[in-house]
């Protein structure tokens, strides 16, 4: 593990933040929408250690393995 990914990922939070910031002081929908998703890509860099934290067992699941349970 890289001693400064603690910094690393306090940067990319920090930038998740500061898009979410901007998000609810943008007037276009289009670019609210941008800014989330920004925000979005921010936080997955975060927080990238090999999981994924928005896919659970059931989302897995579901996707992974279309034969399985037949």
């Amino acid at each position: 593990m890289s001693s400064n990914l603690p910094d690393e990922q306090s940067y990319f939070v920090r930038r998740a933040e500061q898009q979410l910031e901007l998000a609810q002081q943008a007037d276009h929908e289009q670019v609210v929408h941008a800014h989330y998703e920004l925000a979005n890509l921010y936080l997955d860099k975060a927080y990238a250690d090999g999981e994924q934290p928005d896919e659970t067992p059931d989302d897995a699941g579901e996707q992974a393995a279309p034969g399985y349970g037949h």
